[in-house]
């Protein structure tokens, strides 16, 4: 028999109820991400192109998790490389310092560009992004950082990103 709450959960939307399934993920709370899929209504869906929202947000953020995963390590590494030519000083390491600084450049752009069309795509689905990357993947506080940064996103790689989402240019 069903207890009260799982009655008034048995009315949850799609989207919100997908919203808090994420939410309960993302902060580790798994008995109550089961609930919330247990108590959904069940429905039968027919049409090639149907994808429920919990499902296309999973599916959205593990692609994008491992696009932005691979730059962000080109990014780390050029870091690492111009931390250490900074160590060393010596002569002739300035033109190493100036290109990884370059590359740390390039890799954060794409990185905010992959970030920002991967958002667009979760807030169509009416989605937080930050706890749908969370609960699909991780987040890790170096990519947070590069977040954070105002520099503009890299304008190609953003079209590309866009593009491989399948959304809007709006």
């Amino acid at each position: 028999m069903k207890n009260l709450t799982d009655r008034a959960l048995s009315h949850l939307p799609p989207a919100p109820r997908s919203s808090a399934i994420f939410a309960a993920l993302a902060r580790g709370d798994h008995s109550e991400a089961t609930r919330l899929t247990d108590t959904a209504p069940r429905v039968h869906y027919a049409g090639a192109d149907f994808a429920p929202p919990f499902e296309k947000g999973l599916m959205v953020a593990a692609t994008a998790a491992l696009y932005i995963a691979r730059a962000h390590k080109r990014y780390m590494a050029a870091r690492a490389v111009r931390a250490i030519a900074a160590y060393r000083q010596e002569e002739g390491d300035g033109a190493l310092i100036t290109d990884t600084e370059r590359l740390m450049d390039q890799h954060r752009a794409i990185v905010q560009a992959m970030w920002t069309a991967y958002s667009q795509a979760i807030k169509k689905a009416g989605l937080d992004p930050t706890e749908t990357m969370r609960s699909a993947w991780w987040f890790d506080n170096d990519i947070q950082e590069i977040l954070v940064d105002e520099s503009e996103p890299d304008a190609e790689a953003l079209s590309l990103f866009r593009f491989m989402l399948h959304i809007g240019q709006d």
